[in-house]
């Protein structure tokens, strides 16, 4: 599943102590429980989620998210089966500065890509291993 959503609260220096840190922590949580594995990210005022696991858990996950009054304009870009998993882990990172221009028509290809840059640079967190990848 791939997921976009602009976010409703603040995102900018000391937001870890606030809702932000909620969020990411409820975010953690849910993928631990639910063994979902994969990895979010966000830049400016956008967050970006990709994440694998089994499909009751997706979509519980989904709901919560659209739901959750931290997040608007949430948008599923994709969302279907895979024969492997991809991840490990769950994990999260964050691109410092404002939001590059396009990153709401992103596709899902485009947002894994983005997602995998931004952890790459700056992760901020990282669950236990859930689960093998291939």
């Amino acid at each position: 599943m791939v997921l976009t959503a602009r976010s409703a609260i603040d995102l900018g220096a000391g937001s870890l102590s606030g809702p932000l840190g909620s969020l990411l922590t409820a975010c953690m949580k849910a993928s631990i429980e639910d063994c979902l594995t994969g990895e979010m990210a966000w830049q400016g005022d956008r967050f970006f989620l990709v994440l694998e696991g089994e499909r009751r858990p997706l979509l519980r996950y989904l709901a919560s998210a659209r739901r959750d009054a931290r997040l608007v304009d949430l948008r599923r870009l994709e969302f279907g089966p895979v024969d492997v998993r991809e991840f490990e882990t769950w994990c999260v990172g964050r691109r410092a500065g404002q939001a590059c221009d396009g990153t709401d028509t992103l596709t899902a290809g485009e947002v894994r890509a983005l997602i995998r840059d931004i952890t790459h640079e700056n992760r901020i967190a990282t669950s236990p291993r859930l689960t093998l990848a291939a």
